[in-house]
């Protein structure tokens, strides 16, 4: 039997014996780190060099970065929105609702209890996850505010009670 590709001879650190694996195997295992046997069944693993510990130490600190970047981005939106709330003189859903409530509000794009003046009782009936209970929840926060959905709708400040 002729074996016609390359051939990475080694030798075992135990007992140094030498023997050859494909170029392919030895590239695998080189990458993967796993361990392998010399024919006597001793364990051996490819040593990394200090240049490819740097390289993968260079890929793990580029992702960090990026990973701290989306976080300072996400905490500059937060801000952004503290700002908005507290200039604003708007009263921020989560201030109002439950949690469950205000997540499916905030999910409608709906930050604030006067946002919801903007839009008509069948708007909010028909938002995912806005189910009766909820909309009770909605009515009692708009009346605590003096405020109706009909508000909105005739430009009334006493506008009827759904």
């Amino acid at each position: 039997m002729q074996y016609t590709g390359n051939m990475v001879i080694l030798e075992c650190a135990v007992c140094h014996i030498t023997f050859g694996i494909t170029a392919e195997t030895s590239a695998k295992l080189y990458e993967s780190g796993e361990g392998f046997s010399c024919p006597n069944g001793h364990k051996n693993y490819f040593k990394k060099t200090i240049k490819d510990e740097l390289e993968q130490k260079e890929l793990e600190i580029k992702g960090q970065e990026k990973m701290i970047q989306e976080k300072n981005d996400h905490i500059s939106d937060l801000i952004d929105e503290i700002h908005e709330y507290k200039w604003s003189g708007k009263t921020n859903v989560y201030s109002v609702f439950s949690q469950n409530t205000a997540d499916k509000l905030y999910d409608q794009g709906i930050k604030f209890l006067e946002d919801l003046l903007g839009y008509t009782l069948e708007d909010i009936r028909s938002m995912e996850g806005i189910g009766p209970r909820r909309l009770d929840e909605l009515r009692d926060a708009l009346k605590d505010g003096n405020m109706t959905f009909y508000q909105h709708l005739f430009g009334k400040e006493d506008g009827m009670e759904v």
